[in-house]
């Protein structure tokens, strides 16, 4: 789902996919076409090279409105298909009927 901030500036549009192994949820690599991507590449890049797992990153705050809660919605879909450790689980909360929050 695009971030708000994408909509705001009418560039809610490209394609990012995120690679984590199966058995550990790791991130290994993403791959984007996206306005705005150094924002996220920077992020991604630190991810990976610190060997943070899918529900480390769901872990961590996503603020309002920056490009990168963009990554969330990725993240989430990612998270139903890797094995996740304890703790936040910010990938298993409800909808609320607001897209700028869900």
């Amino acid at each position: 789902m695009p971030s708000s901030r994408a909509r705001m500036a009418q560039t809610a549009a490209g394609l990012l996919r995120i690679h984590a192994e199966c058995e550990t949820g790791r991130l290994l690599a993403a791959e984007m076409c996206v306005p705005g991507a150094e924002h996220l590449a920077h992020l991604l890049a630190l991810v990976v090279e610190q060997r943070m797992t899918v529900a480390d990153m769901l872990a961590m705050p996503f603020y309002h409105p920056v490009i990168e809660e963009g990554l969330r919605g990725a993240l989430r879909d990612l998270a139903k298909d890797v094995a996740r450790a304890d703790g936040s689980d910010l990938s298993e909360c409800k909808a609320i009927g607001h897209d700028v929050l869900d």
